[in-house]
């Protein structure tokens, strides 16, 4: 979840709320929100050296599924004209009932996200964010309690004009606090459930339910149940059900399984009365016979890969993951350096890692690479200059379409050193829990359904990498999946030498067995447009995709952890 989300629109700058609890990428304004932060997140020994210790409510920078993972995205500013890069995000002012702390931590240790050097969350602060980028951090509470944040974010142009975004304010629920949940909760059901309840269970469960449409309506309590219960139970599941399901069902189903396989049996016969009554027709009948095979050729659409130059990434933040494609899983690259993000083939691109990359191996990388030699790395924070690569299981089509994790394999390497990948440990300690590496580590990790996460990787010597990886998933009927993709990454300032390929789609003919055959023109002409027919484009694509956000006027959206925990509605 991206707390502070800010976005430019024709020239302007927009702070908003992006989550992906309830949907995709859904944009929310901070203040239809409670951030809950549970109960779960108090850690009672965080240690000396890390801000906020000894005790506090801790949302870590690594995503743990149980809990909110609030964190600040800059990549929306890209691809505007006016220019933006760097991003100032101020808090202009913080309440609650403690301090709040904010760090990053990694190999190196611990260090500052805050414009000041400092550690703590206080009215005035700034996050400057160098360039457009999606950042998580560490986040420590103090104490339970209520705490809000009222934010603006500010940017120049290209041309050098300072512009500010709309002032939001976001609300932290920290803990169990006994005030804030007694208020609403007791409000909202005193009033409306505590007459229905005491009049109505009763009558409505015994009588209701067989009595209510005949009966009730007349004396059944007062106007108010009748008026509710009897209005919108009726119209809404009468209308919407019985009317989608006979339509949609009886229309399709009947014609065209009936058109298909009734046309081409009738045409066939035919031909064999013409033939008989005349001699010269005969050559006329084989001719009847291809009918059936151009009426049974299936326009059908198959995704593929062809080989293009590959492209050479030096920055930016990308994302390995997977996504199903007719009930096969395939692996594919987020690519975030323009916006929207595409989904592109992972061997399309060459990880570039320079200088930027290039770090003094430190004592907790001692089990592959000697302290203080070279090693050129990818860290669990974004870096200019090194291009970002992660974990994704948040494509809408595998968030919906399995169950459980996603097992990474490591399933090769070839190059002139040693990979090992890694999640960073906890307050700058290191090294965390080993994801896979070629020096008799792990070889397979399982990333969390809906997850997305940044581990290290590391290279030890310069020159040209070829890392094979196979990822695998459970479909929801419990089949198990693969996907197998290559990454190529060219380090230390070796000249990338891996060719890429791309992954097009197009439309083909198939029969109903699975053989080729060739399309009509009117089937062509009845293809989506812009859709692709044997390499070449038919008509310029047309129309938009969009995703549409709903926002509820009427309430405020709780989340924290595994979903929304609840709607609060507004009382009339």
């Amino acid at each position: 979840m991206d707390a502070f989300n800010v976005q430019a629109k024709d020239g302007e700058l927009v702070l908003n709320l992006k989550e992906d609890v309830t949907g995709a990428h859904v944009i929310r304004t901070p203040e239809s929100v409670l951030l809950k932060v549970k109960e779960e997140a108090l850690n009672e020994s965080i240690p000396a050296n890390a801000p906020g210790a000894p005790r506090g409510y801790l949302l870590p920078m690594t995503q743990d599924p149980k809990l909110l993972w609030p964190g600040w995205d800059t990549l929306g500013v890209q691809g505007d004209a006016a220019g933006f890069h760097a991003i100032d995000i101020a808090l202009t002012k913080v309440s609650g009932p403690g301090k709040v702390h904010l760090f990053s931590s990694g190999m190196t240790g611990i260090t500052s996200l805050l414009k000041d050097g400092g550690y703590e969350l206080k009215s005035g602060v700034v996050i400057n964010q160098g360039y457009p980028a999606h950042t998580h951090a560490n986040w420590v509470f103090e104490k339970a309690g209520t705490y809000t944040f009222t934010v603006q974010a500010s940017g120049k142009t290209k041309a050098g004009v300072l512009k500010k975004s709309n002032t939001a304010t976001y609300t932290f629920q920290v803990g169990e606090p006994t005030t804030a949940p007694t208020t609403e909760p007791t409000t909202a059901p005193t009033t409306e459930p505590t007459t229905a309840p005491t009049t109505e269970p009763t009558t409505a469960p015994t009588t209701e339910p067989t009595t209510a449409p005949t009966t009730e309506p007349t004396t059944a309590p007062t106007t108010e149940p009748t008026t509710a219960p009897t209005t919108e139970p009726t119209t809404e599941p009468t209308t919407e059900p019985t009317t989608a399901p006979t339509t949609e069902p009886t229309t399709e189903p009947t014609t065209e399984p009936t058109t298909a396989p009734t046309t081409a049996p009738t045409s066939a016969p035919k031909p064999t009365t013409a033939p008989q009554p005349t001699t010269a027709p005969a050559p006329s009948a084989p001719a009847p016979a291809p009918s059936p095979t151009a009426e049974q050729c299936i326009p059908t659409e198959i995704t593929r890969e062809v080989k293009q130059a590959a492209k050479v990434a030096t920055s930016g933040h990308f994302d390995l993951g997977v996504k199903l494609e007719g009930g096969k899983l395939v692996a594919s690259l987020k690519d975030d350096r323009s916006q929207p993000a595409s989904w592109v083939a992972p061997s399309s691109l060459v990880f570039q890692l320079g200088d930027a990359a290039k770090q003094s191996a430190p004592d907790a990388l001692s089990f592959v690479a000697k302290p203080g030699s070279d090693v050129w790395v990818i860290g669990s924070t974004q870096v200019a200059g090194v291009p970002w690569l992660g974990q994704n299981t948040m494509h809408p089509s595998v968030v919906n379409g399995t169950k459980g994790a996603v097992t990474w394999t490591l399933t090769g390497v070839t190059g002139p050193g040693k990979l090992a990948v890694f999640n960073s440990g906890g307050f700058g300690s290191g090294v965390g829990q080993r994801v896979f590496d070629n020096v008799g580590g792990p070889r397979s990790y399982d990333v969390p359904a809906n997850t997305h996460a940044h581990p290290n990787w590391v290279f030890t010597a310069p020159g040209n990498y070829q890392v094979n990886i196979k990822q695998t998933a459970t479909l929801t009927s419990g089949a198990k999946v693969s996907a197998d993709t290559v990454l190529h990454f060219a380090v230390g300032g070796a000249k990338p030498i891996a060719g890429g390929t791309k992954t097009i789609k197009e439309w083909v003919g198939k029969t109903p067995d699975g053989k080729d055959c060739v399309l009509t023109p009117e089937q062509i002409a009845k293809l989506p447009a812009g859709a692709r027919v044997g390499g070449k484009n038919t008509l310029p694509t047309t129309g938009v995709d969009s995703l549409g956000t709903s926002l509820s006027a009427a309430g405020v959206l709780f989340l924290g952890g595994l979903g929304m925990l609840a709607l609060r509605r507004r009382t009339a």
